[in-house]
């Protein structure tokens, strides 16, 4: 049996946007390189971050060229954009409020630990912790230590934290979504194993659960035939009039469901 699902956005969408974005990152590092050469009195970190941004530009070019599946090219796509907001936050951290301090340091090796130990939950949690305790240990040093209280350096940097914070949220949810759906394929296709006989009815049902758990808009469901070894498309789930005409003329037994509530 062979589960075929259809959906709006395609693997082909992906690495055309992920190529897009990597166009992007070489202009921006072709200006990061002219102003270095213009204006030599850069800083030294962003003359060490060029080439470093220019490796992480080539494992992502050679990753977006390697055959994927959607929920692996999804996975790179959620990986690049992380890694990109990072980078951009970090630079204006560098440039503005002075962000090489050991607050900046610690963070950073505590989300990265939390990462290790807990996974992605674990650097959710402490990127919320940070955000929510910067500008609390500010207030009260001020208070008992008679601290200046930075305002404008306490905000930037809480909103710097809940920006990580709201990222690494966005990685769980990829994370736990892909491994719902794994699971809940593995059951429907542990299901139709252990059907006692595979009529219309159960197809249906199983071309929309597939659509359901995939995010598709259209499902299908093929029959390998054990005389001649081939696939027959048997039902399909909200399949478009056009399909359907262009799929029956080798299919003739082939109907579809139409879809009558949305996800």
């Amino acid at each position: 049996m062979d589960v075929l699902t259809g959906s709006q956005e395609t693997i082909v969408d992906l690495k055309q946007r992920e190529a897009a974005l990597m166009m992007l990152r070489w202009v921006l590092l072709g200006i990061a390189l002219v102003l270095g050469l213009v204006i030599p009195f850069l800083p030294l970190w962003l003359m060490i971050a060029i080439p470093t941004a220019a490796i992480y530009s080539l494992i992502i070019w050679r990753l977006n060229r390697l055959p994927t599946n959607l929920a692996q090219q999804r996975r790179i796509g959620t990986f690049a954009l992380a890694l990109d907001n990072m980078v951009v936050f970090s630079l204006i951290a560098f440039a503005t409020v002075n962000g090489r301090d050991a607050f900046y340091v610690v963070y950073v090796l505590i989300v990265i630990g939390a990462t290790f130990r807990s996974g992605s939950l674990g650097a959710l949690a402490s990127c919320v912790i940070f955000a929510f305790a910067y500008p609390l240990l500010w207030i009260a040093m001020s208070q008992l230590y008679n601290y200046p209280f930075p305002a404008v350096e306490v905000l930037f940097r809480t909103l710097l934290i809940a920006a990580t914070s709201l990222l690494s949220g966005l990685l769980v949810r990829q994370l736990l979504h892909e491994r719902r759906e794994r699971e809940q394929t593995l059951d429907l296709l542990l299901s139709l194993a252990n059907a006692p006989s595979l009529d219309d009815a159960l197809l249906y049902a199983a071309a929309e659960h597939a659509a359901h758990i995939s995010g598709a808009d259209a499902a299908s469901i093929g029959l390998i035939d054990a005389n001649t070894g081939t696939t027959k498309l048997r039902v399909g789930y909200n399949l478009s009039d056009a399909y359907l005409s262009q799929r029956q003329a080798s299919n003739p037994h082939l109907t579809s469901m139409v879809q009558t509530t949305g996800f």
